[in-house]
């Protein structure tokens, strides 16, 4: 079984208005975006720089590399201030 967790590789798609845009990073987490979820994704192009994927948005999600067991990475919080 695969599971989506914190620190795996990915490439996730979303298609908006018929246009399809792909994201390559490291999965962070979830997070609730107003009354949705939210995927979020540390970019590739600057480390520290987070994504905000709504999940409702996301079309297909290819997996990379998946995080080591026991590999730690820091969670981001459940919501920004």
């Amino acid at each position: 079984m695969i599971e989506l967790t914190i620190g795996t590789k990915c490439r996730v798609y979303t298609t908006t208005d018929d246009k399809t845009r792909e994201n390559v990073g490291i999965f962070a987490g979830f997070i609730n975006l107003g009354e949705e979820s939210a995927l979020v994704l540390e970019t590739e192009e600057v480390e520290g720089k987070y994504r905000i994927i709504p999940v409702g948005a996301i079309t297909a999600i290819d997996i990379i590399e998946i995080a080591k067991p026991g590999e730690k990475r820091e969670e981001i919080p459940s919501y920004f201030k």
